[in-house]
């Protein structure tokens, strides 16, 4: 499934300039990368609810999953992703949470 979203997205790298092209190629680098580092299940997850633009019950029934399941995968999928590409998230959320600093 993942290589399927990788082949969609580089044949949708045509640009105005060769600037624009790195620029878009680099972010998809990081992207994938990024949902490399998740597990295959919160990958699924991901690429099933925001690349094919599926429903939590769709999702659920492509996975043969539950609705509670796929909501569980998709907020931890969210949060490492929010970390790889936030770091100071964490102290965000922490600091929101607690109303101290985290250290």
């Amino acid at each position: 499934m993942f290589s399927e979203v990788s082949s969609l997205e580089i044949e949708n790298l045509s640009t105005k300039s060769p600037e624009e092209y790195i620029e878009k190629k680099d972010a998809l680098e990081r992207i994938y990368g990024a949902l490399t580092a998740l597990t295959a299940l919160e990958r699924d997850v991901v690429i099933l609810k925001f690349f094919a633009g599926l429903n939590n019950v769709e999702a659920a029934q492509a996975l043969r999953s539950t609705v509670s399941a796929v909501k569980t995968r998709q907020s931890r999928a969210i949060s490492k992703l929010r970390m790889m590409f936030n770091p100071d998230a964490s102290i965000e959320v922490s600091t929101y949470t607690t109303g101290e600093k985290a250290t």
